[in-house]
């Protein structure tokens, strides 16, 4: 995250600022819509609030009737373009938002933000696995340590270093 992005989402979250009033007092040439877009990306708080307002059905941005517009327009793309991979793509999307795949990512992405939210999750037998290679490396390594010095004490070999 870049200095402006660490500037608009401490103002956001801290200072409680809108979108629209980081825009005006904080970066007046930026386009609002950059700023919801980093927000987005980068406030957890914002993701939070802005998810709260797509269950409860409001949205800032779009409304649900420019959604059934938006929808329809993609339809009538996929109907009568010329370019077949561009009606196919629109079809595609079309059966895949009536099936709900279209949402499938951001489902994905709130179990896993509510996964975190538990606290870190350790695979105990990867852990396991793991720990079993490094004592094979480290005893081979010492192994080797005594072929090439069998005179001297290896330095891995914890047991010969005098304790200081």
């Amino acid at each position: 995250m870049n200095a402006t992005s660490q500037q608009i989402v401490s103002a956001h979250e801290t200072l409680s600022m809108t979108p629209e009033e980081i825009q005006r007092e904080l970066f007046p040439e930026m386009d609002p819509l950059v700023i919801k877009t980093i927000l987005l990306q980068h406030s957890s708080l914002y993701q939070a609030t802005n998810n709260r307002l797509e269950k409860a059905g409001v949205d800032a941005d779009v409304t649900k009737e420019e959604v059934r517009e938006f929808l329809n327009i993609i339809k009538d793309v996929a109907r009568s373009s010329e370019v077949d991979e561009t009606r196919a793509k629109c079809a595609k999307f079309l059966v895949n938002e009536g099936k709900g795949r279209n949402d499938a990512p951001l489902r994905a992405i709130e179990l896993r933000s509510k996964e975190i939210a538990k606290g870190p999750t350790v695979n105990i037998f990867m852990l396991s696995k793991h720990l079993e290679q490094s004592k094979r490396a480290l005893a081979l390594a010492k192994e080797r340590s005594k072929q090439l010095n069998p005179a001297s004490p290896s330095i891995l070999d914890v047991d010969a270093i005098p304790a200081t």
